[in-house]
């Protein structure tokens, strides 16, 4: 499943869960077990699998540990179906997505989505790919550090720093696009400027009301 449905428990209850976010295998530094039952999305695991594993339901929810209700998630879920056709990652291209809609944990809309496949790549593409992966991967970390560190706020980034992280990778318009949805699936806004520390907290305060 692509999306972070726990990131917003976490922002809404002000706790920094400090998952480490050093592989591309685990973009999130955590796996979540997430179940659909009755039109109501659920937590049923929580797992840290590059670290010592010292975090698990337990640590975030002591008073419910074996499945909780994702009240406090709205927005879109995918899930990917068929035959995987790209590198692993948030990258990946799958034959067709499930796309799930959910407002306040609960299924408003389900949709099937058929993907167009892309070509296969040589060796050296894949490499530069994997590469291109983990620079991102730096920039989402940076975000996330900066939105625990001024208290739980909004994530951003600017495209300055994307630009510049990216520089060797040579992005066009459309891996551009790419990226700013990716960002989008992961909480993170994309400006032209950092803007202020109040206005950021903000607009944190209002997308949680």
């Amino acid at each position: 499943m692509f999306g972070r449905p726990l990131d917003d428990y976490f922002k809404l209850t002000g706790i920094k869960p400090d998952f480490e976010l050093t592989c591309s295998a685990c973009w999130r530094g955590y796996i979540g077990t997430w179940e659909i039952l009755d039109d109501r999305l659920y937590l049923t695991n929580l797992s840290e699998p590059l670290s010592e594993g010292t975090k698990n339901m337990q640590t975030f929810f002591p008073d419910d540990p074996v499945r909780v209700f994702a009240y406090w998630y709205s927005g879109q879920l995918r899930v990917p179906q068929g035959e995987k056709v790209v590198h692993p990652g948030s990258y990946s291209s799958y034959e067709r997505d499930l796309l799930i809609d959910i407002e306040n944990g609960v299924v408003q809309k389900t949709e099937v989505r058929e993907n167009e496949l892309p070509t296969a790549t040589t060796a050296e593409e894949s490499a530069a790919h994997s590469r291109h992966c983990y620079r991102v991967m730096a920039l989402i970390k940076r975000a996330r550090d900066r939105g625990f560190e001024q208290d739980n706020s909004r994530e951003y980034l600017t495209y300055d720093e994307i630009n510049i992280h990216l520089e060797e990778d040579k992005l066009d318009k459309d891996r551009m696009e790419n990226i700013l949805k990716l960002m989008g699936n992961f909480g993170i806004t994309v400006c032209d400027e950092a803007p202020e520390v109040e206005t950021i907290l903000n607009e944190s305060k209002a997308h949680d009301e």
